[in-house]
């Protein structure tokens, strides 16, 4: 498995209003998250996963599958904190409750949470092929991998970083993602490049928190059912999955940062016209934090963010040829 994580908001941060929609699309080239609105490519893709007899029918019921289990719903995604056990699928959504009016999904009572985390859709072939081809933003000859997340009860997760661009699609209930560009590497702290889970930051919640104010470029975003963001690589975040029940799919792809450390990648970014090619939607950027930041400030976040990626290529080789494939939340 390629091991690079996703994440969720640690429990202080507060989250800003939905972003405001923009008529035209900007250029992902220009290194800042996105969000996209995908319900046309959900409603025709992934409609029926919201139907629990169906995903038992999909899936082989006694398919056993890696559930990270925890009682207060924060997955740090380490190596030394990682508790998963192994569980047959139909076991897991048993600890679902889909008896609730409106078909919304409820979790069984119980003090555990379970979190179905990056997990390949390559080991469930029928959603594999619900699921492909991915949205139009995403260059489908270069996706690396793409994965279900599946969290019954509310989850978060530890602040990291991925090396590859990445987009994360809700089909089921909301996910709030804190985002901060390659720049604030330094500030974050980060695990040593030549040991485990090189990728997240060493950082506790109140520390984050704490430093949030002082860092510039730092971005909020919500995307609820049938909406997509996209994380550019290098970018560091933590996703908050707040409902009791949340389903998204994500695609990893290859991009600069790979052609950097000598993996062969092709073309480094999404070009202008295939982003502005999303099937059924348009696209907005990020609001920035409270701090209200100019238009120049996020240029030169971007420009910074850009810069920093290649800074950022030794410690994402040593993190390579060291890192356990460890999940995280998404």
């Amino acid at each position: 498995m390629h091991a690079i994580n996703i994440g969720g908001i640690p429990g202080g941060i507060s989250v800003s209003r939905r972003p405001p929609r923009m008529e035209s699309a900007p250029p992902l080239e220009c290194g800042l998250p996105a969000r996209f609105d995908v319900r046309a490519w959900c409603s025709e893709a992934l409609t029926a996963w919201s139907d629990k007899s169906y995903l038992l029918r999909a899936v082989n019921p006694e398919t056993h599958l890696d559930v990270t289990v925890t009682e207060d719903g924060f997955i740090r995604g380490t190596v030394e904190t990682q508790s998963t056990i192994s569980m047959p699928f139909a076991k897991f959504l048993e600890q679902l409750d889909d008896a609730s009016a409106c078909g919304r999904w409820r979790r069984q009572p119980s003090v555990l949470r379970y979190h179905l985390a990056q997990c390949p859709l390559a080991s469930l072939p029928a959603l594999q092929r619900d699921a492909w081809p991915p949205p139009a933003c995403v260059p489908a000859a270069r996706v690396a991998e793409s994965n279900l997340w599946f969290a019954i009860g509310a989850a978060t997760s530890a602040l990291h970083y991925d090396a590859f661009h990445n987009l994360l699609v809700v089909v089921r209930g909301t996910k709030r993602l804190l985002l901060l560009p390659p720049s604030a590497t330094a500030k974050l702290r980060p695990r040593a490049a030549h040991g485990p889970s090189a990728n997240h930051s060493t950082l506790s919640e109140a520390e984050l928190e704490s430093l949030l104010p002082s860092l510039p470029g730092v971005m909020r975003l919500t995307i609820h059912e049938g909406e997509a963001a996209y994380l550019p690589e290098g970018w560091w975040h933590c996703v908050e999955s707040p409902e009791e029940v949340t389903v998204a799919v994500n695609y990893w792809w290859y991009g600069a940062l790979h052609s950097l450390i000598g993996i062969p990648t092709g073309a480094a970014v999404i070009s202008t016209s295939t982003a502005a090619s999303l099937t059924g939607g348009t696209l907005s950027t990020c609001s920035p934090t409270a701090a209200a930041e100019a238009p120049s400030a996020i240029a030169a976040t971007a420009a910074t963010a850009t810069a920093a990626t290649a800074a950022a290529a030794a410690t994402a080789a040593a993190a390579a040829t060291a890192a356990t494939a460890v999940t995280s939340s998404g």
